[in-house]
């Protein structure tokens, strides 16, 4: 092929045999080398903070704990977060319809606290003693965002993504 065809090939318009030579290389590529799993959500999350201007929270407790050893487990996992002028902390428990329900507790009254996840995004205030809860949150990765209302300006705090 001279110099002379390569050019006018490389100035056509995409035609069905580059496409079908673009789909192959695609389909090589993502076999060879696969997205990480979660990889879509910590890229959202990073983007997410740096938006907020947040300040993220350290994950500082995680238990999970088991009705009994012979019958159904009943387990619910408890996640503490901690900022610089606030600490969090969660409760998740499976519904009986295979979504979760989020309890939580916020160290500051009142609070702003988001649930965001792939679905969408939840929004509640802590009550007087600091207690907030989600109900009907599917499966999957959730960060909250976390607002004090009794301090305007300061940064939210934001949770790293958890699986809950």
């Amino acid at each position: 092929m001279s110099e002379m065809d390569e050019n006018s090939l490389a100035a056509a318009p995409l035609d069905g045999e580059d496409a079908r030579v673009l789909r192959m290389l695609r389909e090589l590529d993502e076999a060879r080398d696969p997205v990480p799993a979660g990889l879509t959500e910590r890229i959202g999350f990073a983007l997410t903070v740096a938006a907020l201007e947040a300040e993220v929270a350290e994950l500082t407790a995680l238990s999970a704990e088991g009705a009994g050893v012979r019958g159904e487990m009943e387990v619910a996992n408890t996640v503490s977060f901690s900022g610089a002028d606030l600490t969090a902390m969660i409760t998740i428990e499976p519904a009986d319809d295979g979504s979760r329900r989020v309890s939580g507790w916020a160290s500051a009254t009142p609070v702003e606290v988001q649930l965001r996840s792939a679905t969408g995004v939840q929004d509640t205030t802590t009550d007087a003693e600091g207690r907030f809860g989600f109900d009907h949150v599917r499966p999957g990765l959730v960060h909250l965002v976390l607002r004090r209302q009794d301090m305007p300006g300061t940064p939210p705090l934001i949770t790293p993504p958890i699986e809950i």
